[in-house]
């Protein structure tokens, strides 16, 4: 109680963390049972005699730790203050208060802090309550700094949780090199038959578990229709860190050599190196495999680079409206609160494209173009990777926005909403993609370097499935009109001719303007 109680008071604690998980006791001794044998003179001594005491399985305990002491294997309840200068109130102290619960037995250690950031913490800063206040709800730092590196750090933690799962491909527990430590040891080595026979069977599974996770680059990758940049950009960091990671197992002992054998060669090293002095044919599959490696290795890195370029860019596709696009693609920054309100009520195509103002699809140009100048691999490969996917993937990531902008992120429908905001919203989203094809076209005909083509490929691949979703909001805003015109004629009395004149009158001074000479 001491512990909580010093989380309330003032320049005192800040946090407390409640581990509740299987421990190890700390049975205390046995107790130890007297017997006396007999009475006589001649007899020994009293002797003890120790009851076994069976030790059961680990019991759960929840216990307040400091989180340094114990590793989390279970589940993690933590509470925290940010300002400790005051004391916490009796009442209203949970207003101050952070609570939460992480699962590292079910979920994971690092998806659960990745969860708790991205479906909480962020969905509170991109949309804040509507009694918020106004300055807090529309802080420019929180939505073009703050929210883009939350979004970059939940990125890295699901890549990191997804490539630290995978196993070692070179751990098989065989133990073959464990004690070969000098040239002369794999000479005499080598001279075993059935040993070498050994060796070249565990370089064979080698080389068939690395062609498994080669082989997942070639094949197609299957995309949905919200499939955007970020997954792109994921994949590629992932294939990044994989093959990274294939590169550090290489230099791994065989077991935790000690302390007088820390210089002793890594076991595939000094595997190859047995295979190698007996001459096997082994070898010759090995360092084919190797150059793969290394060709996936540098492909996977170029390409989170390439990726990774326009990852500050595709940030505002995830964190900005249909209206803050429009904005976005007219003065290649953030909305601030004034253009934002201007856009709203004014109409968005009111100024021109400006061309040296277009952040994405500017920076895409010149990264392909750079990206085909700079990369390492080779120049047939380089024309297999066009920008058409990841033009795709935008325009995925656009047509998402807009359905979560038009149902208010899934909490509405176009028909329980009022009927003139949702044109208001439908008009917006199809104005983004007028705006989207201009600004294609404006950036397509820049050169970038010359003698060099910035973008080549189907238009159709990348802007039909946006045309065709738009083709659906014009028929929604073409029966609204229709519902509207209808609304109108019932609301009228014709047996009566209330108003029939002055409809007549207008309908003559339009006329006479229309067909007006000059």
């Amino acid at each position: 109680l001491d512990d909580i109680n010093q989380l309330f008071l003032p320049h005192m604690r800040n946090k407390l963390l409640w581990f509740y998980q299987e421990v190890e006791d700390t049975e205390p001794p046995p107790p130890v049972e007297t017997v006396k044998p007999s009475t006589s003179r001649g007899a020994q001594a009293v002797v003890p005699k120790v009851q076994a005491v069976p030790v059961g399985p680990p019991k759960k305990k929840l216990f307040l730790t400091d989180g340094w002491q114990v590793p989390l294997t279970g589940i993690c309840i933590y509470m925290f203050r940010l300002n400790t200068g005051k004391q916490l109130p009796e009442e209203g102290f949970h207003k101050d208060l952070y609570c939460g619960i992480i699962d590292a037995a079910n979920v994971g250690l690092v998806t659960s802090i990745e969860r708790i950031m991205e479906h909480v913490f962020m969905e509170a800063l991109a949309h804040p309550a509507p009694d918020a206040e106004e300055d807090d709800a529309n802080n420019p730092t929180v939505k073009n700094q703050l929210l883009p590196g939350l979004r970059s750090f939940c990125s890295a933690l699901k890549v990191c949780e997804e490539v630290c799962d995978e196993p070692n491909l070179f751990e098989d527990g065989l133990g073959f090199m464990a004690n070969i430590h000098t040239l002369d040891e794999v000479r005499e080595l080598v001279k075993q038959p059935e040993r070498l026979t050994g060796l070249e069977e565990r370089v064979k599974a080698w080389i068939r578990k690395v062609q498994e996770v080669i082989m997942e680059s070639q094949q197609l990758r299957k995309e949905n229709d919200s499939s955007g940049p970020q997954d792109e950009l994921e994949y590629w960091k992932k294939r990044g860190a994989q093959f990274s990671q294939i590169v550090s197992h290489l230099q791994c002992h065989e077991h935790p050599p000690p302390a007088v054998t820390l210089v002793s060669p890594p076991q595939v090293q000094m595997t190859l190196q047995c295979l190698h002095v007996a001459r096997s044919k082994m070898i010759k599959h090995w360092r084919d495999t190797d150059r793969h490696i290394t060709f996936c290795y540098n492909e996977s890195r170029d390409n989170a680079k390439f990726i990774q370029s326009m990852e500050k860019c595709c940030h505002s596709l995830y964190l900005h409206d249909p209206v803050s696009y429009l904005v976005w693609f007219h003065y290649g920054v953030g909305p601030s609160l004034g253009e934002d309100k201007r856009f709203h009520h004014g109409s968005p195509t009111d100024s021109a494209v400006d061309p040296q103002r277009l952040p994405v699809l500017q920076h895409l140009g010149e990264d392909v173009i750079a990206h085909g100048q700079e990369s390492t691999v080779d120049p047939l490969v380089r024309q297999k990777r066009k920008p058409s996917i990841t033009l795709s993937q935008i325009t995925n990531q656009m047509i998402e926005t807009c359905k979560q902008y038009v149902t208010c992120r899934g909490k509405e429908t176009i028909w329980s909403q009022d009927r003139d905001e949702v044109r208001i919203k439908l008009v917006h989203c199809i104005k983004l993609n007028e705006t989207y094809r201009r600004t294609y076209v404006l950036v397509k005909g820049q050169a970038f370097l010359p003698g060099q083509t910035s973008f080549g490929f189907s238009e159709n691949y990348v802007f039909g499935k946006f045309d065709t979703f738009c083709d659906r909001l014009s028929k929604i805003i073409g029966m609204f009109d229709l519902v509207d015109d209808y609304n109108a004629l019932f609301q009228r009395r014709m047996e009566g001719g209330h108003g029939l004149g002055a409809s007549i009158v207008l309908l003559s001074s339009k006329e006479s303007v229309a067909t007006r000479p000059g």
